[in-house]
Order: structure tokens, then C-alpha cells, then sequence
């Protein structure tokens, strides 16, 4: 039986099994919600990477070569958390640290990082937007296919600019 300390008393760590451990903090988080279900139903993850590094691409593959990590703005993703999608999946990382999270909302999905340099991207919900969302980024804007709306850079009103793509579509 799997075992992992959870916090150390007078008399040494507490173990406890890891499905004993995972149910208490189930009901910590229950208890510190007041037992109110989350704003948005459902987190996912994706089983691959939204918006992967396409060929013709400017940036180096692989590691960043730039130690410095990229700055992170987490008001992007509260932004859209803000405007009440169904759901939230979250994209698998990339090589250089960037991950794209996807906002289904009841017509639109947009694809956002917390990373800095990286836009939004919005496609029509409808079957086939997760393949049309794990094309690279230079291919859908030289390809424009069908199903993808539009990508809006994080200048100026770019907040206006999206809250209008998702109530308009």
C-alpha cells in the first residue's frame, strides 16, 4: 500500500494511505467552497498540445535557448473564467513552457495562454474544433479554415474586441 506523510506532529509525520489522503482533501476543499460547486463545471485536460509550434515557424524549437522565463499574466485566463464558460480544458505544455487553455463557451471555444507573446484564438464550437485547435498557428492563419473565427492580439481594447467575438458567434 502507496503511503505519504501529510503534515508532521509532536510524535513524527501522520501517514496515510493515498486514497484516505486524496478523500481529505476532497473534503477540506468542499468545506473551504462552503460546498459550492465551482463557477465553471468542468476542468479537463486535453491529450495533446493546443496550438503547437508549426514548421516555418520563426522560433527555435526545442529548449529556450533564453533562460529567463516568459512573464506570466494569469489576468488573461480570469478574464475569460469572468465571462462564464461551460467548460475549461486545459492543453498539454510545450517544449518551451507555453500552454493554451480552451474556454468552450455555448457557441465559441477560445484558445488563451497566461504566457506572455502568445494571443487568443477562436474557433466555432462545433464537432472538430480540438483538431482544427491542434493545427500550428501559422498554418491556420495562412490556411484560414472553416471553423476558425479570428485571432486577436493582447493590444489595445483586445478584451472588448473578444468579449464581442463570443457574444456575437
Amino acid at each position: 500500500m502507496a503511503f505519504n506523510a501529510l503534515y508532521t506532529t509532536t510524535h513524527g509525520p501522520l501517514r496515510l494511505p493515498l486514497r484516505e489522503m486524496a478523500r481529505g482533501v476532497e473534503i477540506m476543499f468542499s468545506m473551504l467552497n462552503g460546498f459550492r460547486t465551482p463557477s465553471v463545471p468542468v476542468l479537463a485536460s486535453a491529450p495533446a498540445e493546443f496550438l503547437p509550434s508549426a514548421e516555418g515557424d520563426s522560433r527555435p524549437h526545442g529548449p529556450p535557448v533564453n533562460h529567463n522565463p516568459t512573464p506570466v499574466i494569469p489576468e488573461r485566463l480570469r478574464f475569460l473564467e469572468a465571462l462564464g464558460p461551460h467548460q475549461v480544458i486545459h492543453g498539454v505544455k510545450s517544449v518551451s513552457g507555453r500552454a493554451y487553455v480552451a474556454f468552450v463557451f455555448a457557441s465559441v471555444v477560445v484558445l488563451e495562454s497566461e504566457k506572455e507573446s502568445n494571443a487568443l484564438y477562436f474557433f466555432v464550437r462545433q464537432d472538430g474544433w480540438e483538431t482544427l485547435a491542434r493545427m500550428g498557428k501559422l498554418d491556420l492563419l495562412r490556411q484560414k479554415p472553416a471553423g476558425f473565427l479570428r485571432r486577436v492580439v493582447h493590444q489595445g481594447d483586445w478584451q472588448g474586441r473578444a468579449r464581442k467575438t463570443i457574444q456575437v458567434n
